[in-house]
């Protein structure tokens, strides 16, 4: 098979520039432009910022995990921990490139926006419409990278009698020792 074979799975339809889709031009699109645009600056950011939140706190309790894991007499602690490093991580790259797609979009808009007058003309009305929406958009959080301390506030770590109380609330306790018992076997 070749890749202009429709059934060859690398199969990529020549381009003619005549694909039969209107995607808008003038004023129709300015909206278009006007979605992106708040989209980027707006919409995406705000999520964004949430990402970088829970990324932050995770990277706070994924430090937590390490320390009272170390207090442990069980390797499960540390596995604990790495899997929150490993969600932390997911969250902190998902942050970046949510911030980047936002960038992104913002500059489509704009880029368009200088080809086409009747769209620029739409989109620069709605945007004077909702200037209020972007005078304060929401600013850029990037979460702490790998290796950035923790802001582990020492005393947040239990002291060995409270984690051991902690550990017997939860059946913790009993059950570490019922997997030592069983590797023992």
């Amino acid at each position: 098979m070749t890749r202009t074979d429709p059934h060859d799975p690398d199969y990529v339809p020549p381009y003619t520039g005549q694909d039969g889709r209107d995607v808008g031009s003038g004023d129709r699109f300015g909206g278009d432009l006007y979605a992106l645009y708040s989209a980027g600056q707006l919409h995406i950011p705000t999520t964004a910022g949430h990402y970088s939140q829970a990324a932050a706190e995770l990277h706070y309790v994924q430090a937590l995990l390490e320390s009272i894991a170390s207090q442990l007499p069980h390797p499960v602690g540390h596995a604990i921990a790495r899997r929150a490093e490993d969600v932390y991580d997911a969250l902190r790259l998902s942050t970046k490139r949510l911030y980047d797609a936002g960038e992104t979009l913002v500059l489509i808009a704009d880029d368009y926006a200088k080809t086409d007058q009747e769209a620029r003309d739409q989109f620069a009305g709605l945007l004077e419409r909702d200037a209020s929406l972007f005078d304060n958009p929401p600013a850029r959080h990037d979460p702490p990278r790998p290796g950035d301390p923790p802001t582990v506030d020492p005393d947040d770590v239990p002291e060995e009698e409270d984690l051991d109380q902690i550990l017997e609330d939860a059946d913790i306790e009993d059950q570490l020792a019922d997997d030592d018992a069983e590797e023992e076997d």
